[in-house]
């Protein structure tokens, strides 16, 4: 990785949208224009969506099985 300023975001992507790693460069420099608690507000945010997100697999994963031990159940 090049030596960058601490504000410098190296885009040496395949793109100009990118970063080196094909992280989307925009999305970084949109939190860092945003307050600290706001940064907050918005990561913490985006964890309870992938919780939620995760949890709601899990639950779905889960369906057929139980599914399975209903009907075993009623024959």
């Amino acid at each position: 990785m090049a030596n960058l300023r601490r504000d410098e975001i190296n885009r040496s992507g395949v793109n100009d949208l990118e970063d080196e790693r094909g992280v989307d460069v925009s999305q970084i420099q949109a939190q860092l224009r945003l307050s600290v608690p706001e940064r907050v507000r918005t990561m913490v945010a985006i964890a309870n969506t992938k919780i939620a997100m995760q949890e709601a697999a899990k639950n779905q994963a889960a369906l057929p099985h139980l599914e399975t031990l209903r009907d075993q159940r009623a024959e």
